[in-house]
């Protein structure tokens, strides 16, 4: 019996200490937001509005995430025109927290709209509760890279809310976009992030800790 409490205790200590290490969720990631086919392309970077235009969106983050990438729509994943550069700001623009140039090298993740995203890594930015923007530089001719949503609400993560659609034109490099492009609500969706997913415990520790406490539980009541 004194062997069994022995083990029981070993058991104990191994899954408390396994619990206190950092939880991993195996870096995996999400997407900040998705949509399905909608009503279509978005023309807003034509000629007229040559040397070019920025386009994005505004949302409300409810609780802490951190962004680990930022990405670019490639509609019909027939490849991008252009490279897009995309920035991250706070919601009144005075601080640019990350940018990044997406091309066709860059990482592709799937849609569960007609296309995929292309996706650049970044040093991760923890944002916190409050207001940001997220937006993408085109070139004219660039119009098949942004697809734009009306008649279908876009997928979010629920740690954040959508605001507004934003843009800048004429423009000839990415800055802050600060014209409500109400006609284009919900949003410009050209320009998207990646959140690191939620960690979760270790199954492992939380089996080995399972084990401890019935193994102990048991001898106790047979004690008892």
């Amino acid at each position: 019996m004194p062997q069994l409490l022995r083990v029981s205790r070993r058991l104990l200590l191994c899954a408390s200490l396994v619990c206190l290490l950092p939880p991993s969720s195996a870096g995996a990631t999400s997407l900040a937001l998705d949509f399905t086919a909608g009503n279509g392309v978005n023309k807003v970077c034509g000629s007229v509005n040559a040397p070019g235009c920025v386009g994005g969106w505004s949302f409300t983050v409810l609780s802490n995430i951190t962004v680990t990438a930022l990405g670019i729509w490639d509609e019909g994943s027939a490849a991008l025109v252009s490279s897009h550069p995309v920035g991250l700001w706070t919601g009144d623009g005075l601080t640019q927290l990350a940018t990044a140039t997406v091309t066709n090298a860059s990482t592709p993740v799937a849609s569960i709209g007609p296309g995929r995203w292309l996706f650049e890594s970044i040093s991760p930015v923890v944002l916190t509760p409050g207001s940001y923007v997220i937006a993408a530089f085109y070139l004219p001719g660039d119009t098949g890279d942004m697809l734009r949503i009306n008649t279908a609400a876009p997928s979010l993560i629920p740690q954040i809310t959508l605001t507004h659609a934003l843009a800048q034109l004429p423009i000839g490099s990415l800055t802050f976009p600060t014209i409500v492009a109400g006609s284009n609500e919900p949003g410009l969706f050209g320009a998207n992030f990646q959140v690191e997913a939620q960690a979760v415990p270790e199954p492992a520790s939380l089996t080995l800790l399972a084990m401890g406490l019935g193994t102990l539980f048991a001898f106790r009541r047979r004690r008892a």
